[in-house]
């Protein structure tokens, strides 16, 4: 279980964490890096993704239409 600083910090800077169907926590960030087009950037301890079509409500996905949402590039 989270602690309430973990789920106000990422209130506060926008990210989302979730845990997948293996188990394996999440990190989203969106992202407007200069030189790529804006994209969400999904990370673990051990892998990357980077999806740059997603709905403006991202935020708001049930966990399962994230981890989808994940797999698109």
């Amino acid at each position: 279980m989270r602690e309430w600083w973990q789920v106000a910090a990422d209130a506060l800077s926008g990210d989302r964490r979730y845990v997948d169907a293996e188990g394996v926590v999440w990190r989203v960030r969106e992202r407007d890096l200069p030189g790529r087009s804006p994209a969400l950037y999904f990370e673990t301890t051990t892998a990357f993704r980077r999806v740059t079509q997603y709905p403006n409500d991202w935020r708001e996905l049930p966990t399962g239409e994230l981890e989808i949402l994940s797999l698109s590039r």
